[in-house]
């Protein structure tokens, strides 16, 4: 069958490849015999271009191969995925064809925007080799999410699921049907990759591999990649200036030599037919937040005016926010590289530096050193937590990639991995390829410095060579050396040389990266002593996006007390989360400085104002994680519990995508006043497994429950609270943490209370017994996720099958001679669900629908469950002594295997009755405050997992 199929398609190959030059060729001839002279030219031109396809169909039945092979399946799947493949291929080669025939503008167009994308950037880090972008790009997975909710630090966490995070290809799909996805603001942290994303974006289109680089559903769209920055002027000049005629100027800018002429109204024909791409990047590289808004008012403006036309803007969240877009726009977040990102980055990194290095060679020895160096370097990251950390971040794993590639020791911090590439930059790498410099790396920082911090403080980027600038390098390079370079040769040379400068154009200059140039300028203040230019930025807001990085980078250098003072007394959300910021990254604080910042951080979780909570909160949370007892060298575990102010970010989250984990015994939302503090306790063990799933994935490191033993060898001295635990590969739940005698008080309290409330509820549904109907069906719907048969369990019919209504079961039981102590046996039922309680996971016997906006009368639940747990038990021994008195029963095999399953059966019942009754009974002594909640959340990070 195998050779079978192969020799079918061994026979479609050659009729893709000869049909269409055969069939010309054929019908070519007819023509000509039948003197048809016009039609014959034709069908020879047309035959002499299908002989193209001989040549190319070899490659593409290649591909089309692939593609059948990931998509699996026989001849058949194989002839279907030839068939898609042939339909795009044929389309695309036509489009080429026409294109060819008509006007070569678009190729041009598109050749332009080549050589400004192909290369990745690598921000001055390696300036003798360009590693191509289309090879060493992963593809970042991007999350929907309100501004209030996006960080601004360059190391974040992702609070998404997998499931909520996308990739490029996905949201252009969704950009194609869904008008609410047509304009997007991509917002990222500092190096996150969002210049790198829209330069990709715009090499997939104009290579026109869109959907085999994105998505197979992609749009068609022509890319215009416009840098912000670069057209601020000329947009603030003219608030006004038509889409059409800026489009036009500027592709006539890509290029001075040989500059492109686009034909006349080709511009406005691709505009009206919405075929355009619009991507601007870099909102917040505008330094003068007056000219940001200009040039976000403009955007809005041509928004208005072309409402079809696709659009990306990126920024960082600061930049954005207070120049955010009026118009209908979705905002997303660049999500942080995972664990499987960084790793695929890596060996994508060093398989093209490591061909580069070897003059393009692509052999088997190139790809097995880039694959030891990659192993090694993935290696050193997962067994150094802080490494981990910042190798979430597209720049950062770029750096440190680049400091082991040169062998150097890779850093801990993140302001020492920038001193470390510094230093690589401009000395070291010059070292190792036997460059000679009069001026040593520190030389030449102390030049650099200065100059960076008078871009800052003239909120610019670029620069020139003005007499200003060239007085700055000169004042500093005449203090190191009586052979003082010219000032332009210096700029030229760091970046020729170094690389961390880059030429914008001729005679223009820029720090390879904003980071770089933060970096620089957060030394010389260090060294300048020039602490209150910060302060002042904090207290006005509207610098406080400029500088923000800078301030946490000298805080890393520096005592950041004076920086935490100016920022903490701030009722502004942006300055008091960047003081939680300096105190966590600073690198000394005063402990009076400390204290009073701990006050305004537990004010802030007691805070109604919900962005300070969450800055609070997220604080909290950040210092729990960097606090870790560390059992061995890969298994950490907390040692206190989770606070209500901790997971209340949980909650909130969760239920945005509406998932309800609050504790069953809370009657809102959100934690009682005065408990931010204290521990959550009233979890069910499933809410400790999703809240560990939830950290887990916005960390990218794996948190787990204790394992009992751990639990219990490394204990918390609170023997009221417990913590949900595990065993090791055991689907089991255990609470381990309080006491035996802490036990045996608490069920006695229970059992005290239980023995009021049981007759209280059962009373409660005789006095209904006329509306038991509507009772029961409202009990059904509320408890309809029981993990029991309800349908019988909390069915009437039961008693009545037996001929007993309520008061005919009492009654009986009466006639017993039995109590209510003997009628439901009280207490070694709740025994029993006692015990159970301390290891299950409530969601098995009751799952409620925590939804608070739903109605959850829970009395009529558990007034409901009430009448089995006294009618169960005297049915059961009645039932027993009523089948015993028939004693022949006990000579029928059949019948006696039916009665002990019948008995069995009930006796499941009366235990599953009585699980439920408890833990609705729990929830209700919570409430009224006649019983405490003790179960709780510990975490352990595991790195063996």
């Amino acid at each position: 069958m195998e050779k079978l199929e192969k020799h079918v398609q061994s026979l479609i190959v050659n009729l893709v490849k000869l049909a269409p030059s055969g069939v010309g060729l054929g019908v070519t001839v007819h023509s000509v015999l039948n003197t048809q002279w016009t039609q014959a030219m034709l069908l020879s031109f047309m035959t002499a271009c299908s002989s193209i396809w001989i040549k190319f169909s070899g490659q593409f039945m290649e591909e089309a191969e692939k593609e059948a092979g990931k998509r699996g399946g026989g001849l058949a799947q194989w002839m279907f995925v030839v068939g898609d493949r042939t339909a795009i291929a044929l389309k695309e080669k036509t489009l080429s064809a026409w294109r060819h025939f008509t006007s070569d503008f678009e190729d041009k167009y598109y050749e332009r925007l080549t050589y400004i994308c192909r290369n990745y950037e690598t921000q001055g880090l390696d300036t003798d080799k360009y590693l191509n972008l289309q090879r060493v790009f992963v593809p970042l997975k991007i999350s929907q999410k309100s501004l209030a909710r996006i960080s601004p630090n360059l190391i974040q966490n992702s609070s998404e699921e997998l499931s909520k995070r996308q990739d490029i290809g996905q949201i252009l799909v969704r950009m194609s049907n869904n008008y609410a996805f047509r304009r997007l603001a991509i917002l990222g942290a500092p190096g996150s990759g969002k210049t790198t994303l829209l330069r990709y974006l715009t090499l997939a289109y104009i290579s026109r591999q869109q959907r085999k680089l994105l998505n197979p559903n992609a749009p068609s769209f022509i890319p215009v990649l416009i840098y912000l920055r670069d057209v601020r002027e000329e947009i603030s000049s003219n608030p006004k200036m038509p889409l059409t005629k800026f489009i036009h100027r500027w592709i006539q800018g890509l290029q001075e030599i040989n500059p492109l002429e686009p034909p006349k109204n080709w511009v406005a024909n691709k505009l009206k037919r919405n075929q355009f791409l619009i991507l601007l990047d870099g909102l917040d590289e505008i330094a003068d937040e007056t000219e940001r808004r200009k040039v976000s008012q403009w955007v809005d403006f041509q928004m208005k005016e072309y409402p079809e036309t696709a659009l990306i803007l990126s920024s960082r969240p600061l930049g954005y926010k207070n120049a955010k877009l009026r118009q209908d726009v979705t905002v997303l977040e660049v999500q942080p590289f995972s664990s499987a990102q960084v790793e695929q980055f890596i060996h994508n990194w060093y398989l093209e530096t490591e061909i580069l290095r070897h003059d393009s060679k692509n052999d088997e020895g190139v790809h097995e050193k880039a694959h030891q160096q990659a192993k090694d370097l993935i290696k050193r990251i997962r067994d150094n937590a802080p490494l981990a950390t910042m190798a979430v971040n597209p720049l950062l794993l770029t750096m440190i990639a680049t400091v082991h590639l040169r062998g150097s020791a890779l850093p801990g911090k993140r302001v020492e991995l920038y001193k470390e590439i510094c230093q690589v930059l401009l000395e070291k790498l010059q070292r190792a390829k036997g460059i000679t410099d009069t001026l040593t790396g520190s030389q030449k920082l102390s030049v650099l410095t200065p100059l960076a911090f008078t871009l800052m403080e003239d909120e610019e980027r670029s620069f020139s060579l003005t007499p200003k600038i060239d007085q700055l390098l000169q004042e500093r390079l005449k203090r190191l050396s009586s052979n003082t370079p010219a000032s332009d040769e210096f700029l030229e040379r760091m970046r020729e040389v170094s690389g961390l400068l880059i030429a914008k154009e001729e005679g223009v200059y820029e720090f390879a990266h904003l980071s770089f140039q933060e970096y620089l300028a957060s030394v010389e203040i260090k060294e300048s002593n020039n602490e209150t230019i910060l302060t002042s930025a904090i207290e006005t807001p509207k610098q406080l996006s400029w500088w923000a990085e800078t301030i946490r980078l000298y805080c890393a250098q520096n005592d950041a007390s004076s920086i935490i003072q100016a920022a903490y007394r701030s009722e502004n959300i942006d300055t008091l989360s960047l003081a939680f910021d300096c105190l966590e990254e600073g690198l000394s604080v005063k402990p009076s400085v400390r204290e009073a910042l701990e006050t305004r951080l537990i004010q802030g979780l007691e805070s109604p104002n919900r962005d300070l909570f969450r800055v609070a909160a997220e604080v909290r949370l950040s210092q729990r994680l960097n606090q870790l007892f560390r059992i061995d060298e890969k298994i950490a575990i907390d040692t206190s519990y989770i606070t209500c102010s901790e997971y209340q970010l949980f909650i909130d989250e969760q239920r945005q995508q509406e998932n309800y984990y609050q504790p069953d015994h809370w009657g809102t939302y959100h934690f009682p006043s005065g408990t931010a503090n204290k521990p959550i306790t009233g979890i069910r063990a499933t809410d400790a497994q999703a809240f560990h799933k939830w950290l887990s994935q916005r960390t990218g490191q794996h948190y787990r429950l204790p394992y009992v033993q751990e639990a219990q060898e490394h204990s918390i001295e609170n023997p009221e609270i417990a913590a949900w635990s595990q065993k090791p590969k055991s689907t089991e739940y255990e609470m381990v943490g309080v006491s035996a005698k802490q036990w045996q008080q608490w069920q006695s309290a229970l059992i005290d209370s239980l023995g009021d409330l049981i007759w209280q509820d059962f009373n409660h549904a005789r006095a209904r017994a006329r509306a038991l109907t509507l009772v029961r069906s409202r009990a059904l719907a509320l408890a309809s996720a029981l993990d029991l048969d309800l349908a019988s369990a909390l069915d009437l019919d039961l008693a009545s099958a037996l001929d007993l209504d309520l008061d005919d079961a009492r009654a009986r039981a009466l006639d017993l001679d039995l109590d209510l102590a003997r009628a439901f046996d009280l207490d070694l039922a709740l025994d029993g669900a006692l015990a159970r309680e301390r290891t299950r996971d409530q969601d098995l016997d009751f799952a409620l629908d925590r939804d608070l906006d739903q109605d959850r009368d829970l009395d009529y639940v558990r007034a409901y469950l009430s009448i089995f747990l006294l009618t169960l038990e005297p049915l059961i021994e009645t039932s027993e002594q009523h089948l015993k008195s028939q004693s022949q029963i006990f000579w029928d095999n059949k019948k006696t295997q039916q009665y002990n399953r019948d008995k069995n059966r009930l006796i499941q019942q009366l235990n599953a009755m009585t699980d439920a009754y408890l833990a609705f009974a729990i929830v209700h002594l919570r409430q009224e405050n006649k019983l405490p909640a003790w179960e709780s959340i510990r975490i352990v990070r595991d790195e063996k997992e």
